[in-house]
C-alpha cells in the first residue's frame, strides 16, 4: 500500500480540550500515517484566570454577545501559551537530529452547536 520513500516528519501536534484546563503537546516522528517514535510529551496548565476568561467567552457566544476585542486578545493569549508548549517539547528533546517539519494544532473551542453546523 505504502512506498519505503514515503518521507518521515518531526511532527508537534497540540490538543486543547473542552476541559479548558490546558494544552498537551507531544513531538512524535511520523510519516502521517504510522508514527515511528514518541519523542516526548509536555502538559501546560492554563493559569486560572485564563480559564475563567475562556468560560467566559464560551457563555458570551452561547448568549449571542460576543466581545471581539477581549476574543481576539484572549486569541494572543492562547497563542502565547500555545507557543510556550512548543518551547517546552523542543527543549525537552535531547536529539539534536529531530528538526521540526511541521506543528499540528486545532485551536481552543469556545462555541460549537452541531444543529446549526458551526464550531
Amino acid at each position: 500500500m505504502f512506498k519505503n520513500n514515503i518521507k518521515k516528519f518531526y511532527s508537534i501536534g497540540l490538543m486543547s480540550g473542552t476541559s479548558m484546563d490546558g494544552i498537551d503537546a507531544s513531538l512524535i516522528y511520523t510519516d502521517g500515517v504510522t508514527i515511528f517514535d514518541f519523542i516526548n510529551n509536555v502538559s501546560i496548565e492554563y493559569p486560572n484566570d485564563l480559564k475563567i476568561k475562556i468560560k467566559e467567552a464560551c457563555a458570551r457566544f452561547r448568549e449571542g454577545k460576543v466581545c471581539w476585542m477581549d476574543l481576539n486578545k484572549l486569541k494572543k493569549t492562547l497563542t502565547l501559551c500555545n507557543l510556550e508548549a512548543v518551547r517546552e517539547v523542543i527543549n525537552k528533546n535531547t536529539d539534536s537530529s529531530a528538526k521540526v517539519d511541521i506543528i499540528g494544532y486545532h485551536g481552543q473551542t469556545v462555541y460549537h452547536s452541531p444543529q446549526n453546523k458551526v464550531s
